[in-house]
């Protein structure tokens, strides 16, 4: 499992959260994987909302890929305050599962999570 925090985020506090979008470049050394889970996370690793990930496709990008989930729109089902977006511990935690049959190694470069709200 690969978690990312820290964002930094400054949502008014009397804003309304409408949309999370996350983004994450992935590449593998060769050979296909799954994403069979990825979701937000709130106190470092307290799983909220929507899992976003499937065991139904595969990817097998030996490029940097980016890869996207959730949207302006999007709220993951997770009912979150600005405050809870705001804090350290909150963040994206991802789990990628082989599918190919032989080892392989999945990076990730980077994360980046867009906030979307509105304001009172």
């Amino acid at each position: 499992m690969l978690y990312g925090y820290n964002f930094g985020f400054s949502t008014p506090l009397t804003a309304t959260i409408a949309g999370i979008l996350v983004e994450i470049e992935l590449k593998t050394s060769g050979g296909s994987y799954k994403i069979p889970d990825i979701r937000l996370v709130t106190n470092y690793s307290t799983g909220v909302g929507d899992n976003k990930g499937s065991l139904v496709g595969t990817h097998n990008e030996t490029t940097d890929t980016v890869k996207s989930f959730g949207g302006s729109s999007d709220t993951w089902n997770a009912s979150l305050t600005p405050s809870q977006v705001n804090a350290a511990g909150f963040g994206v935690q991802i789990a990628v599962k082989e599918d190919s049959g032989t080892p392989i190694t999945v990076s990730c470069d980077h994360m980046r999570v867009t906030i979307t709200y509105t304001e009172s």
